[in-house]
């Protein structure tokens, strides 16, 4: 991968190196362009803290973002007009909802059983790779500020949930 504009080589460097673990284990582009919409996509993990069983954990899943087009009206646009703009703010109406979900659908339906395992060990390594095994939220040294601290560990976890579970129970 190239350097970004006004990018040192060194930092060009560091980045490719992060992501090597993910380009090995998705096996295909990270970042691009689905085919047929022109929308740019990018491989990502939703990321969340849940407190279960007295205890917190950080959860992650795998993801393709997509960046749909939004519309906005504004009170000068007149009430005919549309103006297509990023950041979004109201979805496009979209015929059988999500434009990308069937690109998305079937671009994941190959990875769940030959490579699932490779990118969830990926995500977890690059998510906990502090040099040692610390993150910080902004990587403020002690001078500049307080900065949170957290110490993940890489090894991953699965259950088959319970039902009957309080945690499943929440909403009820």
């Amino acid at each position: 991968m190239s350097p970004r504009e006004g990018e040192e080589a060194s930092k060009a460097q560091w980045r490719n190196d992060v992501l090597s673990g993910l380009r090995t284990a998705y096996d295909t582009p990270l970042t691009g362009t689905v085919p047929t919409l022109g929308f740019p996509f990018q491989e990502g993990v939703f990321l969340k803290l849940e407190h279960v069983s007295g205890r917190w954990w950080c959860s992650f899943e795998p993801h393709t973002f997509v960046d749909v087009p939004r519309e906005r009206h504004t009170a000068e646009d007149g009430p005919d007009a549309t103006i297509i703009s990023s950041p979004p703010e109201k979805p496009l109406e979209h015929h059988g909802g999500d434009p990308a979900g069937d690109w998305r659908r079937e671009r994941w339906a190959r990875r769940y059983n030959r490579n699932w395992a490779r990118i969830v060990d990926a995500w977890a390594q690059l998510l906990t790779g502090g040099s040692d095994g610390k993150l910080h939220a902004f990587g403020l040294d002690g001078s500049a500020g307080i900065d949170a601290e957290f110490l993940i560990s890489p090894i991953t976890a699965w259950s088959r949930p319970r039902n009957h579970h309080d945690y499943f129970e929440r909403n009820r």
